[in-house]
């Protein structure tokens, strides 16, 4: 079986590698990691593509030495949905036009593409998919533009079948230094620090699914018999910032915790996800729970040094 992962050298696309089946055939797609190729050579089915897909042709010729594809992943996206805000020009490239460059030149069966669970700010409780999208935030704007040309295409036979996963987030391995359960790690598990600074009230609420949960659920998309359909992938209902902070503390061992709160949140979510949706869509189920996830992802953290 043939795979493209484009998106290869994101935190998605290098956990994707490093579980896929060593029988699979697969043609990893980055941009700018310099250090991406050689992280590959530890895979013998792994074939690294460098590519600027916001160039059209760049994006052709890569398809045509590739050729059709039997699942695709993609995740390329713009990695900080805050600066969108400043600058949504270059996050609508990111989001929809790399996207777009892709499907013209590329064909195949199964499309799995990763939007997002930032659509559904601006709604409280549990997130409806009928609505009302009404968030002003441009990151989650684009998204949304994007989930409709994956399905333009599938119209125009450019993809047997797709998925449109609505990834409320993960942590886990590779994902980048700056995220917050790796800081809490840090401060936690390596340093002992019993303070530990957040940004607004804390009350936001943020999903705790491990990263090897949605590899998981990836595996699930590229078998199942039924497609063409749009749905959440999360761990459960949602927890708040707080309580992330409180969790992880505790899992290793800090007492005395000292929260600070600082400035406030630019993308508040009031949302929480829909964990029936991933049942019936996939059949899948979260398995690793909040403190079981920590000590592993700590592990690995501990094992890079």
């Amino acid at each position: 079986m043939k795979v493209i992962v484009a998106g290869g050298s994101g935190f998605v696309g290098k956990n994707f590698i490093k579980l896929a089946q060593k029988n699979w055939e697969i043609h990893a797609i980055y941009n700018t990691s310099k250090d991406f190729p050689n992280w590959c050579k530890q895979f013998k089915n792994v074939k690294a593509w460098q590519c600027d897909l916001l160039d059209e042709e760049q994006a052709k010729k890569i398809a045509h030495k590739i050729g059709d594809y039997d699942v695709c992943l993609f995740t390329v996206a713009n990695t900080l949905p805050l600066e969108a805000e400043s600058n949504p020009t270059k996050d609508l490239q990111l989001n929809v036009f790399t996207l777009m460059n892709f499907l013209k030149q590329f064909s195949g069966k199964r499309f799995i593409f990763f939007s997002t669970g930032t659509v559904y700010l601006g709604q409280k409780g549990k997130a409806n998919d009928n609505g009302p999208f009404n968030s002003t935030s441009p990151y989650a704007i684009s998204k949304l533009t994007a989930e409709s040309y994956v399905k333009f295409y599938s119209k125009k036979g450019k993809i047997s079948s797709y998925f449109i996963v609505r990834w409320m987030g993960a942590y886990g391995p590779y994902e980048p230094e700056r995220k917050p359960f790796t800081q809490m790690i840090r401060a936690f598990k390596e340093r002992k620090e019993n303070k530990f600074t957040i940004y607004g009230d804390g009350k936001n609420l943020i999903d705790r699914m491990h990263i090897d949960d949605t590899i998981r659920a990836i595996m699930l998309m590229i078998k199942a018999k039924k497609a063409n359909t749009t749905f959440q992938l999360c761990d459960k209902r949602g927890m708040t910032v707080l309580e992330s902070v409180k969790r992880a503390a505790k899992t290793f061992g800090i007492k005395n915790l000292k929260i600070e709160k600082k400035g406030t949140v630019t993308l508040k979510s009031e949302y929480w996800p829909d964990p029936l949706q991933q049942k019936k869509a996939i059949g899948f189920i979260p398995k690793i729970k909040y403190e079981e996830g920590m000590k592993r992802f700590a592990k690995f953290l501990e094992n890079q040094k």
